[in-house]
């Protein structure tokens, strides 16, 4: 019964971006079902309370998340990170995989309702001229709205998967290609096949008796701090390397304009920032802090050595693939959809569980 009650407030949190993206829901209809979602997610600890136990891993990451409070500032960054600690914790028993397969059901339902909205003329498929690019929306505010719940539903159907056979890369493509048509948008493209690349290299080779563990486990901590690096340094790229910024959709120049608009008490200790910019590790930083950012990245680190002894290919992947889609979107800060808030549970349930990770999730 928990388990329902903790599914269908995740599926109202999501459909509540859908909604808010292509309906335009004002502030208060948008906050009412945020509550909604909150609400039942709190019943459904009231209704097991002996089942939820409180971990002192989740007094740090509550404490670490708060530390913005401290320079009296606030965002709503700050409430996304309580909402997925809150998450986590009533949804400790409950498989991960189960979530991938639900989720997965849940986003073909709220594909067919898009395709509804379009046909019946409640959205508006409207192509936006950027540059001497044509993007249609397919009924969302913008692109890159719909281009984050493209993300979404490609990759957990990925994830759904048990085994990715030919077929289901074959669909996957398909989908993607034809969006991609229409969108113009790299960063979904370059994200999947970046999950499928590594994939079937760690596949083939990654066992749980691997010689050289350590050496791989070395050599993925690097591929993935690569996109970290590399919005960091966006201003000395932007001076020296500007036919990158034109690749990246002007990446470069509003990761370089939103740092410089920041201050040293954001770096530090988070809070409100002025503007958003399409980088989750930027966001991620001036929002919450450097102590959260550093703990976030233990967390990522230490579940990615423990998915590599586990020989765990596809989750290694998905990791790869979500924070390299990161250093163009901003998912890593925005839980209300299933792939943000799968990542995060993914790192948080596998580096903070000692047992056996698949008896510990199931």
């Amino acid at each position: 019964m928990r388990g329902i009650i903790v599914l269908a407030s995740l599926c109202i949190a999501n459909l509540n971006y859908v909604l808010y993206n292509s309906l335009g829901l004002n502030p208060i209809e948008k906050s009412s079902i945020r509550i909604i979602s909150i609400s039942l997610l709190l019943f459904s600890i009231l209704i097991q309370k002996n089942a939820i136990k409180i971990r002192p891993i989740d007094l740090v990451w509550f404490f670490f998340s708060m530390t913005a409070l401290f320079g009296f500032s606030f965002n709503d960054k700050i409430f996304n990170f309580s909402y997925l600690l809150l998450v986590i914790i009533v949804s400790r028993s409950i498989s991960i995989d189960k979530y991938y397969k639900y989720f997965n059901y849940f986003n073909l339902f709220v594909a067919f309702l898009l395709i509804i909205f379009l046909q019946l003329g409640i959205t508006q498929n409207v192509e936006q001229i950027i540059g001497d690019r044509v993007r249609s929306t397919f009924g969302f505010n913008n692109v890159n709205a719909f281009s984050n719940l493209e993300y979404s539903i490609l990759m957990v159907y990925l994830l759904s998967r048990k085994t990715i056979k030919l077929t289901h890369i074959i669909i996957n493509l398909i989908v993607l290609t034809f969006i991609f048509n229409y969108t113009d948008t790299r960063s979904v493209l370059y994200s999947i096949l970046i999950f499928l690349l590594f994939y079937f290299i760690l596949r083939s080779f990654m066992k749980e008796n691997l010689k050289y563990k350590n050496v791989l486990k070395g050599f993925i901590t690097i591929i993935c701090i690569i996109p970290l690096v590399l919005s960091v340094v966006s201003p000395f790229l932007l001076k020296n390397y500007p036919i990158l910024d034109k690749i990246f959709s002007l990446r470069l120049t509003l990761n370089t304009f939103y740092l410089e608009t920041n201050t040293m008490k954001t770096f530090l200790l988070g809070g409100t920032t002025e503007r958003d910019v399409d980088n989750g590790y930027l966001l991620l930083l001036c929002s919450m802090g450097i102590t959260f950012f550093i703990f976030s990245l233990v967390l990522i680190v230490k579940s990615l050595n423990i998915l590599i002894d586990a020989a765990d290919s596809k989750s290694v992947s998905f990791i790869i693939s979500f924070l390299y889609y990161n250093a163009l979107e901003s998912l890593l800060v925005r839980p209300e959809l299933f792939i943000g808030l799968l990542f995060w549970m993914l790192i948080y349930k596998t580096a903070t569980e000692k047992r056996d990770r698949g008896k510990a999730l199931v």
